[in-house]
């Protein structure tokens, strides 16, 4: 399996207004983060965590 980490942003004319005027989805991970039903969770915290840290990175810039 993959995962992957995208963004969604919204904007809005008033902000009263609950009805977007336009959004856009973008991908913010650099790469999927992969893994199969053998992967011992264990043992990929740790690049998780780092492929997460890269992603919020990615969407905090947009």
């Amino acid at each position: 399996m993959e995962g992957t980490a995208f963004l969604r942003l919204e904007s809005f004319e008033d902000s009263d207004d609950l009805d977007s005027e336009n959004e856009s989805f973008l991908v913010c991970s650099k790469e999927p983060f992969v893994f199969t039903h053998r992967t011992d969770t264990l043992k990929i915290v740790d690049a998780f965590n780092r492929w997460l840290d890269a992603s919020l990175a990615v969407a905090l810039k947009e």
